[in-house]
Order: structure tokens, then C-alpha cells, then sequence
């Protein structure tokens, strides 16, 4: 997923580390079980590519969990344990193409630990409305949709590739109902607008990143934009890469 929600460099020194935030929440809900097939195209020109992602029902150490794998069409990919209800981080683990492991977060004892292949990071959490920028798509799958409300939230980073490394304020807010096409097909989609939340959004407003998901059950991403960086994600089947539409 990290690909498809890719800031890097996005903040800057604008960024105030967060605080935690009150009011309204994701839902306390488990979201299906999906296999879902995307095309992504970077808004720098580069070439577009494909990528599966199968969210399952699994256990991590002795406890019920979602694990979310996302396999790119050149061999990286990425597996991510959440937490559900309420869709906490507990290990995120990227690998390059060549099968070697990239990067590992752990999420322990109010901590994110990241491992690189040559040097390790740890920052410090607080209160419990962190995700992980590498499962946001997923955990947007319970934002309350069908009532207009706006959600803050911290979202934690690695500090890879120019990124800032710690917790940042951002907020997802409902701003929409559309009929979306993709690749897949027409769906009905409730729109999310995610943007730069507290003081930092005034000087941020250039950085804001749409999401489609289905207006039914179980609200899976259809489409993704990023408005600056014009790169754009959209659903090409239901299914694994078996599902690829073939000439």
C-alpha cells in the first residue's frame, strides 16, 4: 500500500508533530475479507503497474488480526497486520523485488520501531488515533460514510525517502457522492477528502488526496488521487491476478 499513498517529502517543515484529537471516530467494525486487483499510475510520468491486494482474517502472537498483502506486478511487495476494530498498526513489512526485506515497523508498548537494512528508528506514540500511512486506504473502510463528518487522526512515518519520520496530524472528511468508472466497472462511491489537519493544513492546502469507495458494503477503495502530484490508483477487477482482463 505504501506505493499507493506515497508523501514523501510531502510535509516538510510545515508539519507540527500531533496531539491527540477528540470527536468523531472510524467505526468499531471488521471489514470483509477482499481480493481486489489495481492499476497505479505515478504522477511523475513514470510507467503505471499493477498490484494485488488480499486483506485476510489471520493471528498475530496469540491474537486475531487482519493481514493485508499487497504483491506488485514486478515481484515487491508488502505485508501489514492490523488490528481490528479500530484498525491499530501492529507490523508492517515491505520487501524489494529481489525478495530481501526493506523495511520492518513493529507497533509495541507505545512505540513504532523501524528496522532498515542499515540503520533503525524509534518514535514515540500517544493516545490511540495513530495509523500507519502504509494501511490508511484499509482503515478508511470504517470511516462513518453516509453523514457528511470529518475524522482526525495521527498518521505515523517512516522517514523514508524524504518523508518526515514521527506523528503527524491529518484529517479524512466526507465531502461527496459519485458515480465513479474504473477500469472495473461503474460504482456508486462515497467521496474522502485527506488533507493536512491543524495549524500546518493552512500552509498544506496544495497537499490533498482523494479516495472513492463503494457506498456499500464492504466500502472498498475504487479509485485514489493525489491532487498535487497528479498520480492516480484505480481498481481494474474483484479477484487476484487471475482476474486480469486478458486481450
Amino acid at each position: 500500500m505504501d506505493k499507493k499513498l506515497r508523501l514523501a517529502g510531502l510535509f516538510l517543515l510545515l508539519l507540527l508533530p500531533a496531539v491527540a484529537a477528540a470527536g468523531v471516530g472510524f467505526r468499531q467494525t471488521l471489514p470483509a475479507e477482499t481480493t481486489l486487483l489495481y492499476r497505479s499510475h505515478p504522477g511523475t510520468g513514470g510507467e503505471s503497474s499493477l498490484f494485488v491486494e488480499a486483506l485476510k482474517k489471520g493471528e498475530y502472537k496469540g491474537i486475531d488480526a487482519y493481514i493485508v498483502n499487497v504483491e506488485w506486478e514486478d515481484g515487491a511487495r508488502s505485508v501489514g497486520v492490523i488490528s481490528f476494530p479500530g484498525g491499530r498498526p501492529l507490523l508492517i513489512q515491505d520487501y524489494g523485488k529481489n525478495g530481501k526485506k526493506t523495511k520492518e515497523a513493529e507497533y509495541i508498548d507505545g512505540k513504532v520501531h523501524f528496522t532498515f537494512p542499515e540503520k533503525e528508528k524509534t518514535v514515540n506514540l500517544s493516545g490511540e488515533n495513530y495509523y500507519d500511512l502504509s494501511t490508511m486506504a484499509l482503515v478508511f473502510r470504517t470511516f462513518p460514510f453516509g453523514q457528511g463528518e470529518k475524522v482526525d487522526f495521527q498518521v505515523v512515518m517512516d522517514g523514508a525517502r524524504g518523508s518526515p519520520l514521527g506523528t503527524f496530524n491529518m484529517y479524512v472528511q466526507e465531502t461527496g457522492r459519485e458515480q465513479v468508472t474504473v477500469p472495473a466497472g461503474v460504482y456508486d462511491c462515497y467521496k474522502l477528502e485527506m488533507g493536512v489537519g491543524g495549524f500546518a493544513g493552512v500552509f498544506a492546502r496544495g497537499y490533498r488526496y482523494y479516495f472513492w469507495y463503494t457506498a456499500q458494503e464492504p466500502h472498498f477503495l475504487v479509485r485514489y488521487e493525489e491532487k498535487k502530484e497528479r498520480g492516480i490508483t484505480e481498481l481494474v477487477a474483484t479477484g487476484g491476478w487471475e482476474a486480469l482482463p486478458r486481450p
